[in-house]
């Protein structure tokens, strides 16, 4: 992981910073400076977002999009933020528009920005009817290794000022997490955006349903038939094969919030019925 600029330590201004960026960080920096609050920032602050990684480019793009002011709040500076592998949280001071009390406000953002990852289900087809849906089934760890019902999704990279291409990057995560080789998706759904927490992250995810053809639909099914435990990189993982008339009871016992999202635009969409 290397920084986009390596010799920004002694620097002591923000014209000597920008002349060590590369156009990609300047044209960043020229954004961030027309706002109050980036000028308020420290000028430690201000160096440290400005010699971050190359891969924190979406996390910089989502601040130059941040207001002045928000809700009735005055955005002073960002006072701190505090990195961890893909997430940052950050605190800045805010004043109260109404009552001139100045407090702090945090959210946590991703490296690769507002958007930073897509969520789904897949939709298999068997003899030109959708037959089943397939979801994971795993222990997560932030719950505490609670073994919950999970959709199909990862990370989104954030290049050259712009997101990757978002269905070729679903293809190929599906196939990664199933394991199979070749893939033949017979419609690609964008399902729209969903925010998960609107008073903690600033990030939203990317909804999508891949209905799945024949061949593959029978591999998939094969698969979860036989109970195998499937592995990606990091976790363990058990495919769960639904009959599509059923889908109305898994919405009532399935707590993960990207899913309960997909059903319901699919429903709004008339794809599925419930």
């Amino acid at each position: 992981m290397s920084n986009k600029i390596t010799n920004i330590s002694n620097a002591q201004g923000l014209e000597e910073i920008r002349n060590l960026l590369d156009d990609d960080r300047k044209a960043i920096l020229s954004h961030l400076e027309k706002h109050k609050w980036f000028k308020n920032t420290s000028f430690e602050v201000q160096k440290d977002l400005l010699s971050l990684p190359n891969d924190f480019d979406g996390y910089l793009h989502d601040l130059t999009d941040r207001k002045d002011e928000i809700g009735g709040l005055i955005v002073i500076r960002l006072k701190r933020f505090l990195i961890s592998f893909k997430s940052i949280l950050n605190v800045f001071e805010v004043m109260v528009g109404q009552t001139n009390q100045l407090v702090e406000y945090e959210y946590i953002s991703s490296k690769y920005g507002k958007n930073p990852g897509f969520k789904g289900v897949l939709l298999l087809q068997i003899d030109g009817e959708l037959k089943y849906f397939i979801i994971k089934k795993s222990e997560r760890f932030a719950v505490g290794g609670q073994k919950v019902y999970d959709t199909i999704g990862g990370f989104i990279q954030f290049r050259h000022g712009k997101l990757e291409n978002l269905p070729k990057k679903i293809d190929n995560e599906i196939k990664r997490q199933l394991g199979i080789q070749s893939l033949e998706v017979k419609r690609f759904i964008d399902l729209g955006l969903v925010y998960p927490n609107v008073g903690l992250e600033s990030g939203h995810e990317s909804l999508f349903a891949a209905i799945i053809e024949a061949d593959t639909a029978r591999h998939i099914k094969l698969l979860a038939d036989q109970h195998q435990t499937l592995k990606t990189k990091k976790n363990t993982f058990e495919l769960v094969i639904i009959p599509i008339e059923k889908m109305a009871q898994f919405v009532e016992k399935v707590d993960d919030s990207f899913f309960l999202a997909c059903v319901s635009r699919l429903f709004a969409r008339g794809i599925i019925k419930l």
